[in-house]
């Protein structure tokens, strides 16, 4: 009887990479704890800053959207701050 495969979703969250989001499909082997899995005999994190190990193509989504929601929130922020920093120039008055 053949083993039934098992897998994961691969999902690359560091910032540098959400412009180009991919979500992979990955066999993983049997082995895994609640921090590792491993691939092809291989441990890996299931999280780190730069790489994400999903248990479904929805949860990897979630993620991604999550990362991206969080990356135009802090957009937002500087944008809000350029447009005061605007406004102060703006403002400004020859005083002499």
């Amino acid at each position: 009887m053949e083993e039934e495969k098992k897998y994961k979703y691969r999902v690359r969250i560091h910032p540098r990479f959400l412009p180009s989001a991919k979500i992979h499909k990955v066999e993983v082997d049997e082995k895994e704890t609640a921090k590792f899995i491993w691939i092809n005999g291989k441990r890996f994190y299931k999280e780190t800053g730069f790489l994400c190990f999903m248990d479904s193509f929805d949860d990897a989504k979630k993620l991604l959207h999550k990362k991206a929601r969080i990356r135009l929130n802090d957009a937002m922020i500087v944008l809000q701050e350029a447009e005061r920093c605007m406004e102060r120039i703006v403002a400004l008055e020859d005083k002499g």
